[in-house]
């Protein structure tokens, strides 16, 4: 039987939205695709591995670099971006390296699942792709990365912001998702950490109270216990190394 460790932390849902701004194209209705011209554009390998650190940032080439409007793909060879994300900063000198082994190396991953499952981009002008695929490439460059333990998140919504009860039946990891995931993940040797999470709004887009009673507190506490609960039977049930409370 797996040993599960609780300890709490705190996380912030963000809500994924497209342009709204973009005219579509007549034909198809879906947005118009253009190219995006970066000016004074760093490029670097996706491989880390090839990445010399710090001298390919240091003084680094730069050029003009097109690409795609809306950007759609999820992996590529090189990354462009802005030579301004540098900084003026100077990149701090790695000594000691490598971690000594007790100090677990943790990836975290992007709390967004259910929704997605057929747009793992996260791009709603896009579409296309299939999220499990997505994600077992996001597992092997984890384990390029060197990384020995990833980070899930499971969230719910609150049904009423006035009375709040959690929708615990529909998870955004539902039980097949989650065993899916952490099987991935033990087979490549990587642990699971599980957070939980609650938006700041409910189901319907509207603000949680800013000054709770005492009433609204005592439902909602009640009901994310049985959130808590849950999750740590599916944790135990599938081996997941650590949970938050």
């Amino acid at each position: 039987m797996s040993r599960l460790v609780l300890s709490g932390f705190a996380s912030l849902a963000v809500i994924l939205s497209s342009n709204p701004y973009r005219a579509p194209d007549v034909a198809t209705g879906r947005p118009a695709r253009s190219d995006v011209v970066i000016e004074n554009a760093v490029t670097v390998s996706s491989d880390p591995s090839l990445v010399d650190y710090p001298r390919a940032f240091i003084n680094p080439t730069t050029g003009s670099v097109a690409v795609d409007d809306p950007y759609c793909k999820i992996e590529r060879d090189r990354i462009a971006y802005p030579r301004t994300f540098l900084g003026d900063l100077p990149f701090p000198s790695v000594s000691g390296s490598p971690l000594p082994a007790a100090i677990t190396r943790v990836v975290g991953l992007k709390d967004i699942w259910g929704c997605c499952l057929t747009n793992p981009g996260l791009n709603h002008e896009c579409g296309g792709g299939d999220m499990h695929q997505a994600y077992v490439a996001t597992l092997n460059r984890v384990m390029q990365l060197r990384g020995e333990q990833i980070g899930i998140t499971n969230w719910v919504w609150i049904t009423d912001a006035q009375i709040p009860l959690l929708d615990l039946d529909r998870p955004e990891l539902t039980e097949p998702e989650l065993a899916f995931i952490v099987g991935q993940a033990r087979q490549r040797n990587l642990s699971v950490m599980l957070y939980l999470n609650i938006p700041s709004a409910d189901l319907r887009g509207n603000a949680l109270p800013r000054a709770p009673s005492r009433e609204w507190y005592l439902n909602y506490l009640n009901s994310y216990a049985e959130f808590v609960e849950r999750q740590a039977v599916l944790a135990e049930r599938y081996g997941i190394a650590t949970m938050m409370l």
